[in-house]
């Protein structure tokens, strides 16, 4: 960096009064820390104005064919009514056929032998019932003691 003489003087105020120091690179302003880069090259300013402007557009506004944004749609109310209404119904029913395949036999044997309670299963019951069961006896055991339980030596 250059020595640049309004902008590398900086200037203290302390108890003994006001000094002025020589700092190189003190002159530098401070970025803006609400702007999302502000450091940015003007290929990513670019891109960033192009992204917010298509932000604010509406969705049915972007279209293929540029022609299509300064035509005039003609049609009275009652007909722009009339297919709003349609494409509604036909969302729909598109919506109801969303749960395709939930009656295949495979599906349904699987789902069967999920409800059956194995041997396993009951084994891990019983073990963590037991678990369970020693974890308040032990809070038991410490609640007993009160508030010198820290001093009296945990059995494990």
């Amino acid at each position: 960096t250059k020595f640049r003489p309004y902008e590398d003087i900086l200037a203290l105020g302390h108890t003994g009064g006001m000094m002025t120091m020589v700092v190189p690179g003190s002159g530098v302003s401070n970025y803006d820390a609400f702007e999302a880069n502000p450091f940015q090259n003007a290929k990513q300013m670019r891109e960033s104005e192009v992204h917010s402007l298509l932000e604010k557009l509406q969705p049915d506004m972007i279209v293929l064919d540029p022609a299509s944004i300064a035509k005039i749609d003609q049609a009275s109310a009652e007909v722009i009514e009339k297919e709003k209404q349609e494409n509604q119904t036909v969302e729909v029913k598109q919506l109801k056929n969303k749960q395709r395949g939930k009656s295949k036999i495979g599906r349904k044997l699987k789902r069967m032998k999920a409800n059956v309670v194995s041997e396993e299963r009951e084994k891990l019951r019983k073990k963590l019932e037991d678990m369970q069961k020693a974890k308040e006896k032990l809070a038991d055991s410490e609640s007993e003691k009160g508030t010198f339980a820290a001093f009296f030596p945990r059995k494990s």
